[in-house]
């Protein structure tokens, strides 16, 4: 991949499962409740819309792969950009799903700096093409 292209890198695909399947267990409960309203039936469903929502929320994400760094376009927030000196570890975690997970130190707002104080942790959704993101930021990262 030649790093003066932009790359995108989506969310695996089950996610989409997920989502799916929460999103009509989620509506077998709201039948449930306008059959009979019942505090459990009502708990579940707060679990089921829960699940289904984390999962919708995971399968929008997007990564932008870009030059200096990576963009990661979240939905209900805004993108966070963080460039490749900011990374200071990137793995592969996970049992079931094997995700990425990174340390980067923050970039202070007001001076521009990267504040090396206060590292931050930041976990990705299971991507598509995984394995060229994690090469891309452990060859690039200083």
């Amino acid at each position: 991949m030649r790093m003066s292209d932009a790359s995108f890198f989506s969310a695996h695909s089950r996610y989409r499962l997920f989502a799916i399947l929460g999103a009509v267990v989620t509506l077998l409960f709201v039948w449930d409740l306008t059959r009979l309203f019942a505090l459990d039936t009502l708990f579940f469903f707060v679990v089921s819309l829960g699940f289904t929502l984390i999962n919708l929320r995971w399968m929008l994400m997007k990564i932008e792969l870009t030059p200096t760094g990576f963009t990661l376009h979240r939905p209900w927030q805004g993108p966070l950009h963080l460039d490749f000196r900011q990374v200071v570890a990137v793995h592969e975690e996970g049992r079931f799903v094997r995700a990425v997970s990174l340390v980067y130190y923050p970039v202070e707002p007001a001076s521009g700096l990267v504040d090396m104080e206060r590292p931050r942790s930041l976990f990705l959704p299971a991507l598509e093409r995984q394995d060229e993101l994690v090469n891309v930021l452990r060859r690039e990262m200083p």
